[in-house]
């Protein structure tokens, strides 16, 4: 039992490590356009995130 939970908890801090899209799309822009661009993106992705945690907040998800 506690292996198991051991397991899944490395499997999860390497999920947690490995970056997504939002990193890939901010280094594209850095490196291939400008650092002010870059910086738009993450504004844009950061607002994105916190208007989506807002409404999550407001009104959750009904699962049935």
């Amino acid at each position: 039992m506690l292996s198991t939970l051991f397991t899944i908890a490395a499997v999860h801090l390497i999920a947690l490590m490995s970056p997504g899209p939002d990193c890939f799309i901010v280094m594209q822009t850095a490196v291939g356009r400008s650092r002010k661009e870059a910086l738009c993106c993450v504004l844009g992705i950061t607002l994105g995130v916190a208007f989506l945690g807002g409404a999550l907040i407001v009104r959750p998800p009904v699962v049935v």
